[in-house]
């Protein structure tokens, strides 16, 4: 990871931070490694190219971080090891479709999360405090201090 997306509030949350964020449970869609493998080697959204697919995904995943979903880090590093286990069943001949290097896969990936992160913030994009019903602002207390 380059790094950008981790200062992002949230973005290092453990799976177990991640279920306990009442409604915002959207990065944990993203932690089924074979379905993102599966996506990557098969293409939907007719989209055919494991590249578009994972910047895609990227693109979401940020999105969702800026929009108070905790767990950007773990989420982009299932997207990164699914994007290159693709890679290199594409180059051992496993699968069909352009092959790319680890090298120029990895440098795909981390041009994928720099631009994400890059165009949320060029939007303007921040984080809005979660409410209650009240409207009143609501800290997530873990131990050790406030979220």
């Amino acid at each position: 990871m380059t790094g950008i997306e981790q200062s992002q509030p949230g973005a290092k949350a453990t799976v177990e931070q991640m279920l306990d964020v009442g409604p915002h449970r959207s990065m944990l869609n993203y932690l089924d490694f074979d379905g993102l493998v599966r996506y990557f080697a098969e293409g939907t959204d007719d989209e055919r190219s494991a590249h578009a697919l994972m910047t895609k995904r990227v693109w979401r995943l940020v999105n969702h971080s800026v929009e108070g979903c905790s767990g950007l880090v773990l989420a982009l590093l299932f997207v990164k090891r699914a994007y290159l286990e693709v890679m290199e069943k594409r180059r051992n001949g496993e699968l069909g479709g352009d092959p790319r290097s680890e090298s120029v896969a990895l440098r795909d990936f981390n041009r994928a999360v720099k631009g994400a992160v890059e165009r949320a913030r060029g939007r303007g994009r921040h984080i809005e405090p979660q409410r209650d019903a009240n409207g009143k602002v609501v800290l997530r207390v873990v131990q050790g201090g406030v979220k």
